[in-house]
């Protein structure tokens, strides 16, 4: 290399040496003390977290707490609530209508030996009354009244009214419908039939005598009640259904006479119909349900008999005749029922004074002979 050759000499500018500029101990100090605020805002902010955190628990508890009470306390009301029923064999004895030949007798006694706790069943004619023995356990009473009641025996007892409620309130006290109301009083031991009259509860009871019945009843009704429950006999203003049936009877007959007479070249086979129709629905409305409660309870009678009788004439287009059977059936067995009830009530001062109980005597005793005194 030559000495002419000219040699450029390039420096960085940030080789070049700045000032330094020398940090003070004040600086430092703030620097360090900045810091150590930070520390401690993080700390107030963790302190103030873990605080709401804690509160917000408790309260969380607070609001927990008394459903926990509430839960206990309505366990020890369920458990305050819990009764023990009575079960076993007892016997119930009540009274029936519509029972009025041994046939019929026969009848209700095997349909209502089929339903589940029945153990033993009688049922006189002479005396118009079922007696019964029913495990509680298993059956109720109120079942048994309503197959008898499907075959046309209502239990011929008096209505009673529960003074002071009303079936809509003592169905919102125990948070039940009606129809569930209706359901559990009918559970009840000898309790026969229930029913709404004007927003009233009147019910149909046996006649009971043993006091444990009695006061199973009683406690029955109570529970539901929610104290002690009164009872009333009322006044059955409505109409039987023998009643009815005789009252219903007589719209038919106008109706038969009417299809009797009529000329016939005014005899239209539609007009005919619709009258036949209305005839035999008004007067053999409980042939028919007779007839049909013996179908569910597989106990054939005449009223199926003659009710088929009804149905074959009048696809046969016999009008008459269809309206004919189903008008004397309705008036045989009310005059039928009408006489038994008098035969019953002329007799019943002699079946009165026969003995229904007896004294068990358990020693052996001498019995000796009465005296007569002659006049």
């Amino acid at each position: 290399m030559s000495e002419d050759d000219d040699f450029i000499l390039i420096e960085d500018e940030g080789e070049e040496e700045s000032p330094s500029t020398p940090i003070s101990p004040q600086s430092a100090n703030e620097s360090d003390s900045n810091t150590s605020t930070d520390k401690v805002a993080v700390t107030e902010r963790l302190a103030k977290l873990k605080k709401g955190l804690t509160e917000q628990v408790d309260a969380v508890k607070d609001r927990l707490k008394p459903r926990l009470v509430d839960v206990e306390v309505e366990a020890i009301t369920e458990a305050a609530d819990l009764t023990l029923e009575i079960d076993g064999y007892h016997t119930f004895e009540w009274p029936i209508k519509g029972m009025d030949c041994p046939d019929c007798a026969a009848k209700a006694k095997r349909a209502t030996q089929r339903i589940p706790g029945v153990k033993k069943v009688a049922v006189s004619v002479t005396m118009g009354t079922i007696s019964i023995d029913v495990d509680l356990g298993e059956g109720h009473t109120s079942k048994i009244s309503a197959v008898m009641a499907s075959l046309g025996h209502e239990p011929d007892v008096p209505w009673q009214r529960i003074m002071g409620v009303t079936a809509s309130g003592l169905a919102t006290k125990n948070g039940v419908s009606r129809r569930e109301l209706r359901q559990m009083m009918m559970q009840i031991p000898a309790v026969l039939e229930v029913r709404f009259e004007d927003a009233y509860i009147e019910i149909q009871t046996v006649p009971l005598t043993e006091k444990i019945l009695i006061n199973e009843l009683n406690n029955g009704l109570d529970r539901i009640v929610g104290g002690k429950a009164v009872l009333r006999e009322v006044q059955n203003r409505r109409l039987d259904n023998g009643q009815w049936r005789l009252v219903s009877t007589m719209p038919a007959l106008l109706i038969l006479i009417l299809i009797l007479i009529l000329p016939e070249r005014f005899e239209n086979q539609n007009l005919l119909l619709s009258m036949t129709l209305i005839g035999v629905g008004l007067s053999g409305w409980r042939m028919f349900l007779d007839a049909w409660g013996g179908l569910k309870n597989k106990e054939l009678g005449f009223q199926l008999l003659t009710s088929l009788a009804v149905i074959g004439a009048f696809f046969g287009q016999h009008w008459s005749e269809a309206l004919m059977v189903s008008i004397l059936v309705a008036i045989a067995a009310h005059m039928e029922e009408s006489a038994l009830l008098k035969a019953r009530e002329a007799m019943q001062g002699g079946l009165d004074r026969l003995p229904r109980r007896a004294r068990r005597v358990n020693k052996p005793k001498k019995i000796t002979g009465i005296s007569m005194m002659t006049p």
